[in-house]
């Protein structure tokens, strides 16, 4: 039993576990609107070469890749980007959201526990989506803006790994919540410390890694998908 004075929350990793996102999509998204198909070519072709890089990155280090990745953002103003975000980012998360991560956050509403996204990604780019969700919070990285342009740099330490967890035990223990009562969703190997820090660990689509591990210890395993079940379920 918790503390009569906590309630429980829900932790919602977001790319490839509440929706079929991941930093690349939700970036070129916004860095190709507006291309005419010659700039579009010409971009995506020093873009191109940089993802061997960044899949070797972020199967070795997440935190070394978000910060890696984060760098393409040098240059771009926040304005643009929250000019993109309000315009098309809900669409881009409707046509991406997991109708079953859906029904676990009205699963979770319905029990008055607390929902929370907790990513690696942009905020600028995951706010719409809590938005979309009514979420209570949403955790995600800054990155870094000077004279109203994105400096490449991030304004604190990656939301992944130990980063991830160590937000979240901040978050609850400001709000009174319980983490042995509460949940946390995720699907790679880098969100085992969120994994542990909760009571109910649900794992989701996740790596081969991840999913040998939670099998061991006897955690859920879902499948969520585009076309997934609304019927609610934790």
């Amino acid at each position: 039993m918790g503390r009569p004075d906590a309630w429980a929350a829900a932790f919602f990793d977001v790319d490839r576990t509440t929706a079929s996102s991941n930093l690349l999509d939700a970036y070129l998204d916004y860095a190709l609107e507006g291309k005419k198909l010659l700039g579009r070519g010409i971009w995506l072709g020093t873009f191109v070469p940089k993802l061997p890089l960044y899949a070797l990155l972020d199967w070795t280090d997440r935190v070394r890749f978000i910060r890696g990745f984060f760098r393409n953002y040098r240059g771009m103003t926040l304005e643009d980007l929250e000019s993109w975000a309000n315009r098309k980012s809900g669409d881009y998360w409707r046509r991406r959201l997991f109708g079953e991560a859906r029904a676990a956050v009205e699963w979770h509403r319905e029990r008055g526990h607390k929902i929370v996204l907790l990513t690696g990604g942009l905020m600028e780019m995951v706010r719409p989506l809590g938005d979309l969700l009514e979420v209570d919070e949403v955790m995600a990285s800054r990155g870094k803006v000077t004279a109203g342009r994105f400096t490449g740099e991030m304004e604190s330490e990656p939301l992944s790994g130990p980063g991830k967890a160590k937000a979240a035990r901040f978050w609850a223990d400001g709000s009174g919540v319980d983490l042995s009562e509460s949940y946390a969703y995720a699907d790679d190997m880098s969100d085992l410390p969120l994994l542990e820090l909760v009571g109910h660990p649900i794992v989701v689509n996740p790596e081969r890694r991840l999913e040998k591990l939670a099998r061991a210890k006897g955690w859920p395993v879902r499948r969520w998908t585009l076309k997934g079940e609304t019927a609610p379920s934790p």
